[in-house]
């Protein structure tokens, strides 16, 4: 249920294979055995893979942040919420310690993870839809008065 709230709601078709994910979720639901799955839901579950994977563009503007190699390593694939601990256990560490030197984390990142740029905060467990989109916005205006925009002279 949690997974499903956090796609965002769109009728935009192009945008979004919710209509898959809903023909998935009723077949499962239909389901009275773990026999019974058919290879037209293994087909339907690989095809809604694959859009989510393209969907959510896990190497895209949206979902990065900026971290030193060492301390993004240590993320690994962790979820959301335990990178935000991680990320907050860093900040709070002293410059220099006996072991090592604090990594640097630049205010960018801190707000990510903070959620300030994502304009109604409704969960703090996951980097939702919603957060991609705000993150995504905040970005481009952000740069718009750096940027030339479409009618400028560029040469």
């Amino acid at each position: 249920k949690l997974l499903k709230e956090s796609f965002p709601t769109t009728d935009d078709s192009n945008k979004f294979p919710e209509n898959k994910f809903n023909d998935i979720v009723s077949s499962i639901e239909s389901l009275n055995d773990i026999d019974d799955i058919s290879d037209e839901i293994k087909q339907l579950v690989n095809g809604v893979d694959s859009e989510l994977s393209d969907f959510f563009n896990m190497h895209g503007i949206s979902n990065m942040a900026l971290l030193d190699k060492e301390t993004n390593s240590s993320f690994n694939n962790d979820p959301f919420k335990s990178k935000r601990e991680k990320l907050i256990n860093i900040d709070k560490l002293s410059w220099r310690s006996e072991e090592k030197e604090k990594p640097f984390i630049p205010i960018g990142t801190k707000n990510v993870f903070l959620k300030y740029t994502t304009s109604e905060i409704k969960q703090m467990e996951i980097w939702g839809w919603q957060d991609r989109e705000d993150y995504y916005n905040h970005i481009k205006s952000s740069l718009k008065k750096y940027l030339p925009t479409s009618g400028a002279n560029n040469g």
